[in-house]
């Protein structure tokens, strides 16, 4: 009996599940037309607002390029070459430079006013 069996199940054909498409086409049944965007190559035709806005980009990109390069240097090692070469300065004019002030850089700029609402106005350097 299981022998009968057996064979019985050798000689059927044997058949695999389809896979569910799930109401999509599939590759094999849409032939090969399918473009990117739906534009076949070579019929592209650019709209009015596209070489406008490349036209920006790159304006853009050079005027990011400009006013990167000429950024002011405000690393601690200009900082700090600023600051020994005003020293040097003021010791070569006969000046004394305290331990722990600043000379140089932002310091060289100090503010005053004389009232609330004013402007403030730069002070006079010390001698």
């Amino acid at each position: 009996m299981f022998a009968r069996r057996l064979a019985s199940l050798a000689s059927r054909p044997v058949r695999l599940p389809r896979a569910r498409g799930m109401g999509a086409k599939t590759a094999a049944e849409e032939p090969q037309q399918a473009f990117l965007f739906g534009i076949k190559p070579g019929t592209y035709k650019p709209e009015g607002w596209e070489d406008i806005t490349v036209g920006f980009y790159i304006a853009s990109f050079a005027l990011l390029v400009v006013g990167l390069s000429n950024r002011p240097q405000t690393g601690f090692r200009e900082w700090a070459l600023d600051e020994a070469r005003t020293r040097r300065e003021r010791e070569d004019g006969g000046l004394q430079s305290k331990w722990g002030e600043h000379y140089g850089g932002l310091a060289k700029f100090t503010y005053e006013r004389e009232e609330i609402g004013e402007p403030p106005v730069i002070q006079a350097p010390e001698e």
